[in-house]
């Protein structure tokens, strides 16, 4: 409990250094302001360092920081960019409000302000938009825009940049007030733009948040009994390994099992009868793993005609026989999982959420967006090519990889079993690639998105609609043949 107050602690150093330089930019002492500010900055970064090493990251915390961040990072260089406008010679006006407050209030009351300064607090304005946008949005290593502590630096040591021996000449230009508003304006533009410039943030393991590895990875035998997978060997091994790691979820392939005993009747769709009364039910499946959290699971739900199920299998079997098994597929069924079954696979420490796409299922773009309708912010293709061999099939199945990474702007990790492995970003474009039938690994990183696109909210909408008005005109089209 004592290790959540750590952080918060952290935080409110950086407040008080805040107000601190308050006062001390009102005196023009600005150096001591600069001093002040660099400290808050520190405390904001070990504030969060902190969170992430004891796992106390905390919604509190979250909107703390972020109050403490408009305060140091926020009013402080607007007030510094305020007393430079003064500095500047501009024009000072006084507002007497005696006459408007004597007759109440027995106060003397005259303000003195340069009414152009105040274009100085469009520094705080947006920084405090930044900081709002940065609670509601999740971010991972980097973020948006340019962060609110580099831009609090970079304007609390222009006071002191233009009093430098060195730097003495750069004074009448500094004091000016069209460089002072080129600068603000600038400053606001780049706190809040959708591209991702560099962050003051950390990461302790950048590249360790999540393993992936391909299509039925763990596929020795007949798989695991997924009722009793906790208490196998292989979960202890990996668990074990993953402990290792505090930070890291391993997502991987393997087939699991079913069993149902004491069944006269066929207990689903697709279970396979194995003896009397015993049946069993196959699964291509994902795992989401991590030492601090146990497993989850998802089953392939778009299954490969004659190499995972067989249509009318009933009808076919007695005549076709084996013939499926000789042509590299199977004449048992695997079975899969209802729609409302489907989980999106959560990171157990980060927020990093990832939809456990399996090799053919990639082909099916509103299948994949009903996926990250449920909230993932990237996207994970598990698949085995080797059965491909080298022929255009298993360039073509990470062609629709592309696609979905398109349609939906998210990245995508593809782990592919001697087919092309990739990193590939949100357009589309490759930012890694492990080539086909090549052993090794991928180690880079992956944006979170979170925003929806049309497709990922409407599906193939427009294309149903096309097919609806090419059908139509098809029809006028034999309708004034006809005539």
């Amino acid at each position: 409990m004592i290790k959540s107050f750590i952080p918060n602690i952290l935080t409110l150093l950086n407040l008080i250094c805040g107000c601190f330089s308050i006062a001390f930019a009102f005196q023009f002492q600005f150096d001591a302001v600069l001093i002040l500010v660099l400290f808050g900055v520190l405390l904001d970064y070990l504030d969060g360092l902190a969170a992430r090493l004891l796992n106390a990251e905390s919604n509190f915390g979250k909107h703390l920081d972020s109050l403490s961040d408009i305060i140091t990072s926020g009013i402080v260089p607007g007030i510094v960019v305020y007393q430079m406008f003064k500095l500047s010679g501009n024009k000072v006006i006084d507002f007497d409000l005696n006459n408007y407050i004597s007759p109440v209030l027995d106060l003397d009351l005259v303000f003195s302000i340069s009414p152009i300064a105040f274009i100085a607090f469009l520094i705080t304005a947006g920084s405090a938009t930044r900081l709002a946008k940065f609670n509601i949005v999740d971010y991972t290593d980097e973020f948006e825009g340019l962060p609110t502590p580099a831009n609090a630096i970079f304007f609390v040591s222009l006071p002191i940049l233009m009093d430098n021996l060195y730097l003495i000449e750069s004074k009448q230009y500094l004091l000016n007030n069209i460089t002072l508003i080129t600068l603000i304006l600038s400053s606001v533009i780049l706190m809040n733009v959708p591209f991702r410039l560099f962050s003051l943030r950390l990461s302790l393991s950048k590249y360790d948040y999540n393993i992936f590895t391909s299509e039925t990875y763990f596929s020795e035998g007949y798989g695991e009994n997924v009722d009793y997978f906790r208490f196998t060997k292989l979960y202890d091994s990996l668990n074990n390994y993953l402990s290792q790691f505090n930070n890291t979820n391993l997502i991987s392939g393997i087939q699991f099992y079913k069993l149902y005993q004491n069944q006269k009747e066929k207990p689903t769709k697709s279970a396979n009868p194995v003896r009397d009364n015993i049946w069993v039910d196959y699964f291509n499946s994902s795992i989401n793993m991590s030492a601090n959290k146990g497993f989850e699971y998802n089953h392939k739900s778009k299954l490969v005609v004659g190499s995972e199920y067989m249509p009318f299998k009933s009808f076919l079997q007695p005549i076709i026989g084996t013939v499926m098994i000789d042509l590299g597929g199977t004449i048992r069924s695997m079975g899969t999982q209802h729609e409302s079954e489907r989980k999106v696979f959560k990171h157990s420490l980060k927020e990093l959420k990832t939809i456990p796409i399996v090799c053919y299922e990639t082909i099916y773009g509103e299948y994949v967006a009903n996926y990250v309708e449920l909230g993932a912010n990237f996207i994970s293709i598990i698949t085995n090519d080797s059965w491909w061999g080298d022929t255009p099939g298993h360039r073509h199945l990470l062609s629709y990889a592309r696609l979905r990474a398109i349609e939906n702007r998210r990245y995508i990790i593809r782990s592919a079993n001697s087919g092309i492995s990739a990193i590939i970003n949100e357009v589309g474009e490759y930012q890694a690639i492990l080539p086909f039938d090549e052993k090794g690994i991928i180690s880079g990183s992956a944006h979170t998105i979170n925003k929806r696109t049309f497709y990922s909210r409407n599906g193939d909408y427009i294309a149903r609609l096309s097919i609806l008005i090419s059908v139509l005109l098809l029809l006028l089209s034999f309708s004034k043949v006809k005539e």
